[in-house]
Parts: C-alpha cells; sequence; structure tokens
C-alpha cells in the first residue's frame, strides 16, 4: 500500500463574468496609460515587450490605483482559502499586488515568493490556446529547484504517479484566480506560445497577525 502524505493546496476561483468584464477594463487601461513611476523597465523586458506595473517593493496596484473592490475579492477569497486549509486567521493584508503582461517570448522563469503566507494571479486576459498555462514544480523531484541537497534518480516516464510527476499544470481560463502557499515553485516556459497579450495580476498575502501558541507571534 501507498499512501500520499502531507499534500499541498491549490485554491481556484472564478470572478464571474460581468465583473470580470469589469475589472479587465480597468486593468488594460492601466497597463496602457500608468504613469512612468509604476512602470519596471529593463533591457530584457523592453526586448520581450513585457509590462510590469507597480513591481517595485513600495507600490501596490491595488491600492496606488484605487481598487478596492477588486482588493476586497481577492481579501475575502485568501482568507476563505487559509480557513479551508485549516488554518485560523481573522484578516489578511495584500502587500504586493502588481501587474504583467507577456507579449511574443515572454516567460516567467521559476521562482518562489519570499515573505509571504499566501500568493495568487488573477488571469485578466488570458487565452489557453495562445498563452502558458501557469506550472506548479515539485521540488522533490526537480533538484535543480530544490532549497536541501537531494539524491535524484531518474524518472520512469512509463510509469505516472503523483510523486514521480514533475510539474503541474492550473489549467486555467480567463477569469480564474489561483490560490497557493507561496513557498511553492511556479512559473512558465514558452517554447511555442507566442504569449500575445497574456495579461495577469499577481498578489502576496500575509495573515495581519501570525502567531503559534502563546510565545511566537507578531503582528
Amino acid at each position: 500500500t501507498i499512501n500520499s502524505i502531507m499534500p499541498e493546496a491549490l485554491g481556484s476561483f472564478t470572478i464571474p463574468g460581468a465583473l470580470h468584464k469589469q475589472f479587465k477594463e480597468q486593468l488594460e487601461n492601466i497597463i496602457d496609460t500608468a504613469p512612468e513611476k509604476f512602470r519596471q523597465n529593463r533591457e530584457m523586458l523592453t526586448r520581450t515587450k513585457q509590462i510590469h506595473i507597480c513591481n517595485e517593493r513600495t507600490q501596490n496596484v491595488l491600492l496606488d490605483f484605487k481598487l478596492s473592490k477588486l482588493k476586497s475579492i481577492l481579501s475575502s477569497a485568501t482568507l476563505n482559502f487559509i480557513r479551508k486549509m485549516g488554518f485560523i486567521s481573522n484578516e489578511i493584508i495584500i502587500h504586493d499586488a502588481w501587474l504583467n503582461k507577456y507579449n511574443n517570448e515572454g516567460s516567467l522563469p521559476y521562482h518562489i515568493h519570499a515573505n509571504s503566507f499566501i500568493s495568487g494571479t488573477y488571469f485578466v486576459n488570458f487565452d489557453p490556446k495562445i498563452n502558458s498555462q501557469l506550472g506548479f514544480l515539485n521540488d522533490r523531484v526537480k533538484n535543480a529547484h530544490a532549497r536541501v541537497p537531494m539524491i535524484e534518480i531518474d524518472r520512469d516516464d512509463n510509469v505516472q504517479t503523483p510523486w514521480n510527476i514533475q510539474e503541474y499544470l492550473a489549467g486555467c481560463e480567463e477569469g480564474t484566480v489561483l490560490l497557493w502557499k507561496s513557498h511553492l515553485i511556479h512559473g512558465f516556459t514558452t517554447p511555442d506560445k507566442g504569449e500575445n497579450n497574456r495579461l495577469t495580476l499577481s498578489f502576496n498575502a500575509i495573515p495581519r497577525v501570525c502567531s503559534q501558541g502563546d510565545q511566537f507571534s507578531f503582528s
């Protein structure tokens, strides 16, 4: 007998059509008109026509552009996700939020988010036929991204199991919001896709009070 132990949680919900359309119009307008101070400019981004808005430490697209309704929805969903996983939290803070737009050969190198408990991505403009799904790497199999030394042996490609899978693709549609614990390795590469007009809003959240018993806590 083989039992699966300590699985990871991946939350997903869809913002209703009319509300999603409203948010999409607002966010596309921000991409087009945001002042230069909110834009992250790097040679790689310019070459691949990537646009990042509010990607600096002191910026937050939900606050800087007064997206209070969207912020409320994402906050409520994140709090609900935490509670459904079996943890206690009465309030969360979305301390980072930024927009990513990809064209041409855009990609998102696999990475984790530090100084965060829950991370999320809202797929604002996204067509699964031409845009890459967000992938999550199994750090127990992919040693290149592991944070501790480990033994690595060849996988049997003829035997697919939950334990030898290298990557999980989320399978999102436009309007989907994904939620996960921030230590999970995620990203996407685009060997066959152009990523035209792929627009997402990503965010990091942490409980306002982080505590474990009566000793170890901060707020």
